[in-house]
């Protein structure tokens, strides 16, 4: 959205995270996300390179949140670069790498693909479940460069694995003599 629609459109990526959730359902973690878009035109930038069709986006950070019903709201924070041309080796000076961070709210709503299923290997018992995730968000890119600067809109289906310990159990005696 903004000035960065005018050199970049629609891309692709993957994003992969690991949180935590307390008994109050506040959420702790991590997360890292690898975007591609396609480039429309150059970025002003000096450089004799080619700049590549599709640059390069990552982002590592954390994330803060809250589980609301079976929804969760996510606040990221996150470093950011973007490669624009490629480098050669180590002592290459001409070689564009953008440097930056991105704030972002994401939502996510998990679909359960199966039950719930009890697991117990080490420690307390706990329930796995599997879900497919449904993941909106809004994130403001800022960059070193104000071209690159500016609102990206991201929406993804992804695969969730959740394990939620049992505090609260009780062993039934199925032997029946």
């Amino acid at each position: 959205m903004g000035k960065p629609s005018d050199y970049f459109g629609f891309g692709s990526g993957a994003k992969i995270a690991i949180s935590v959730s307390d008994k109050k359902r506040f959420i702790y973690g991590m997360n890292m996300n690898i975007y591609s878009n396609k480039l429309k035109q150059n970025l002003p930038i000096n450089t004799t390179k080619e700049q590549f069709m599709a640059p390069s986006t990552i982002l590592i950070g954390v994330t803060f949140g809250r589980w609301i019903n079976k929804i969760n709201i996510q606040t990221e924070i996150t470093i950011a670069a973007q490669n624009i041309t490629e480098k050669i080796n180590e002592n290459d000076t001409d070689w564009v790498k953008l440097k930056g961070w991105s704030p972002g709210i994401v939502v996510n709503y998990p679909f359960a693909i199966s039950k719930e299923r009890p697991y117990y290997y080490t420690g307390p018992p706990s329930l796995v479940s599997l879900n497919l995730n449904l993941h909106i968000g809004l994130r403001y890119m800022s960059f070193s460069i104000p071209e690159s600067s500016g609102l990206m809109v991201e929406a993804g289906l992804g695969f969730r694995i959740s394990n939620s310990y049992v505090s609260d159990y009780k062993l039934k005696d199925r032997l029946r003599l």
